[in-house]
């Protein structure tokens, strides 16, 4: 799936950080389903916009996301996460864990999981959320920004910058928040004739 630290962080103290991390995963812990339609434009490192899609994104505590978009599926339960291209007809199982570094998203249905945490530094810039890799953690995520909607409707635009400069933007419409999302959207089958690179094992 293809789809962010900066010297100011230096004058942020480690309680404030650790303060700013606190109040985003209260946030979250609000947030118990989340379901919405969203545009997606990707910008080259001078902001040009290089691309343009719509898709679906669904959240579900505890650690259950479908993502879905043109030909590829997302969805995630748990401990693997399995990615459909339809195009390519195949299916790539993943240990979800692993994603963190290439798909930060698992971190909004993971709010507990200090384990993957600690591997972000969080600061609250004008009512928004930065999250940028711990000193030492190799990521191809350089920063990743969470807005939040003013009216309780969840998420209204996150941004992510990553290793090659480029910018991803995601603005989220038609939320609905806190509505139980049925399970089957969170399961997975695996269609017949696809080819499956299974890369949970062993990592």
């Amino acid at each position: 799936m293809k789809k962010i630290l900066l010297s100011s962080m230096l004058f942020f103290s480690p309680f404030l950080l650790a303060d700013a991390k606190l109040d985003l995963q209260k946030e979250l812990s609000k947030l118990t389903s989340f379901d919405a339609h969203f545009k997606q434009t990707v910008f080259d490192e001078q902001k040009q916009p290089l691309q343009h899609a719509k898709g679906q994104l669904q959240l579900q505590q505890p650690n259950q996301m479908r993502w879905q978009q043109e030909d590829t599926l997302l969805v995630s339960h748990g401990e693997k996460t399995y990615f459909f291209d339809a195009f390519a007809e195949q299916v790539t199982i993943m240990n979800t864990e692993s994603l963190i570094d290439s798909t930060p998203f698992v971190l909004l249905t993971h709010h507990q999981d200090m384990s993957l945490w600690n591997n972000y530094n969080v600061t609250a810039v004008n009512g928004s959320y930065e999250l940028t890799p711990a000193l030492g953690q190799q990521s191809q995520v350089e920063k990743l920004i969470l807005v939040f909607d003013g009216n309780g409707l969840g998420f209204k635009t996150i941004l992510i910058l990553d290793s090659t400069g480029q910018q991803t933007q995601f603005d989220f419409e038609q939320n609905k928040v806190n509505t139980p999302l049925d399970a089957s959207l969170f399961q997975f089958t695996i269609p017949e004739g696809v080819a499956v690179d299974d890369q949970s094992q062993g990592e």
